[in-house]
């Protein structure tokens, strides 16, 4: 009897490593993931336009978002990290690509009991995140039907943790200027 719970118990793990290597280490375990996952996000994007694994790196096709507030669409997406960094709860983006997001902000009511913009409680993070490197290229954002910025190139490296948040390097240009530069807040 002993040696049956042992047989059943290693057969068991097996397919757990299995599953959890097919899920993690393969495109097809990546599209399986989204296409249960992206039904429960305001956002539409085709499994088949999903590349890589999610231990990363993942390249996603076009995005489709319809959100309160806000609609749009990305033409694509690079997403590269190191998942091991959450056993130090850690969240360490190696590089996060987006090629032209085109995002419209849309006049929302509020709603009774919503806060009013002075009431915000303050804001601490449950994880520390490293960001090495963002890059946006070509955005737009409009408000409204009128434009905010567009030909919006964005490069960002940083880490945030708790309350705090430090940018290494930041560069920015668009239709609206340029700045350039690092802040610890």
């Amino acid at each position: 009897m002993k040696y049956r719970k042992r047989i059943l118990a290693l057969v068991l793990l097996a397919t757990l490593a299995g599953a959890m290597t097919w899920l993690g280490g393969t495109t097809a375990g990546l599209r399986f993931l989204a296409a249960r996952a992206l039904p429960l996000l305001p956002v539409t994007l085709d499994p088949a336009d999903i590349e890589g694994r999610l231990v990363g790196p993942v390249s996603l096709g076009r995005i489709e978002i319809a959100a309160p507030g806000l609609r749009g669409e990305i033409a694509g997406v690079y997403f590269d990290w190191r998942p091991a960094a959450l056993l130090r709860q850690t969240v360490h983006v190696l590089e996060l690509r987006i090629a032209a997001p085109r995002l419209e902000l849309e006049s929302t009511e509020a709603a009774p009991g919503d806060a009013a913009p002075g009431d915000a409680q303050p804001f601490s993070l449950p994880v520390t995140l490293i960001l090495d490197r963002l890059a946006i290229s070509d955005g737009a954002v409009r408000s409204d039907g009128e434009i905010l910025v567009e030909d919006l190139d964005l490069e960002l490296s940083g880490q945030a943790s708790g309350r705090q948040l430090a940018l290494h390097r930041l560069e920015l240009q668009s239709s609206r200027g340029q700045i350039a530069g690092h802040a610890r807040l």
